[in-house]
C-alpha cells in the first residue's frame, strides 16, 4: 500500500513542477502565450534564473528517478524464502 503513495504523491509533485513552467511561460512579456500581466524581470536575474533552469529539471528527474524505483522488481531476501 505504501508504494502506491509515494508514487501519487509524485505524480502530484510532477504535477506541480509543469505547472509552474506552464504558469512562467504564459507570463512572460511580449510572447504571444502571455496570459498573464505582470513583471517577470526578477526571475531573469541571478539566483532567481536558476530555479527554472536548475531546480525545476533536478526536481523532475528526481520524481522520475524514484518512481522507476518503486517498479524495480523486488529482491526477496534469503531470510523471507526461508520463513
Amino acid at each position: 500500500m505504501r508504494p502506491v503513495w509515494i508514487a501519487l504523491w509524485n505524480a502530484l509533485g510532477m504535477l506541480d513542477l509543469i505547472t509552474a513552467v506552464a504558469l512562467g511561460v504564459t507570463s512572460q512579456p511580449g510572447t504571444p502565450f502571455q496570459v498573464f500581466s505582470g513583471s517577470a524581470e526578477a526571475i531573469t536575474t541571478l539566483p532567481w534564473v536558476l530555479v527554472p533552469t536548475l531546480l525545476v529539471p533536478a526536481y523532475f528527474l528526481t520524481h522520475l528517478l524514484i518512481l522507476r524505483k518503486l517498479r524495480a522488481p523486488r529482491a526477496v531476501s534469503r531470510a523471507a524464502l526461508a520463513a
